[in-house]
């Protein structure tokens, strides 16, 4: 008896240590987050406990990147704020609030959120609410927050939310509807914002190509300075404190 305890006991310690070695292995080979496609389906458990000012924190993923690397988003029905860190990280929070926080969790995860890095771009994807979400929708609020570095290309795509940015530089392309727009001193070769029954308020915008185009929404931007400058609204105003290079607006 004491002898097949004793051969059992060896076995058990052979085979966690053949566990230790495989995750070892593991991390030294593949080191999480390194350039190439890396990619995550997360659920409220995988953070759960973890809390912010914007509510609790059910995605946090960082990755290492360079400027000029890209940021691109599509989502609906939640709130994108791009803020300017590290030139070395992308970081990548979503916080989820709401009245019935049960309720909101589930919200969250049959959106399906996927934080993925492919090559140089870092992207945010989400298939939104289906029909069984629609009612009572306002007690849930999604934000994802991306802080990436100051010089970095946008390619931004929601729906019922609002959006925003502020002192990035890159190729920036933001596309909304149902929300508002507020963007403060953006440039690079080329910025184009596109947005329906929304509000868009700028402060400077310098670039060699701005586009704004809106509407049902106003339009109020600080400053443009750009070789080509173009601006269309349907049921709304356009208003522009100061403009240097050719502009075409049309109301």
């Amino acid at each position: 008896m004491k002898a097949k305890l004793t051969y059992l006991l060896i076995a058990a310690l052979v085979v966690l240590g053949g566990l230790n070695i495989f995750q070892s292995l593991k991390h030294k080979l593949l080191p999480p987050h390194e350039k190439g496609t890396y990619a995550a389906e997360h659920t409220v458990a995988s953070y759960a406990g973890t809390h912010t000012e914007s509510g609790e924190a059910v995605i946090d993923e960082r990755f290492d990147v360079s400027p000029g690397d890209a940021l691109e988003i599509r989502v609906s029905h939640t709130d994108v704020r791009i803020e300017t860190g590290s030139d070395k990280e992308a970081r990548i929070v979503v916080t989820l609030d709401g009245r019935d926080m049960d309720r909101a969790r589930e919200v969250f995860e049959a959106m399906n959120f996927r934080v993925e890095r492919d090559g140089d771009v870092v992207r945010v994807v989400s298939e939104g609410p289906n029909r069984r979400w629609s009612w009572g929708w306002n007690d849930v609020q999604i934000t994802v927050t991306a802080r990436v570095p100051a010089r970095f290309d946008a390619e931004i795509e929601t729906s019922h939310g609002d959006l925003s940015m502020s002192d990035l530089e890159g190729r920036i392309d933001v596309r909304t509807s149902h929300g508002d727009v507020d963007v403060r001193d953006l440039g690079g070769p080329w910025l184009s914002i596109e947005t329906s029954h929304g509000d868009v308020a700028t402060g400077s915008l310098h670039a060699d190509e701005v586009t704004v185009k809106t509407s049902h929404g106003d339009v109020a931007i600080d400053e443009v300075v750009a070789s080509a400058f173009t601006a269309r609204t349907s049921h709304g105003d356009v208003e522009v404190a100061r403009i240097e290079g050719r502009a075409d607006v049309t109301l």
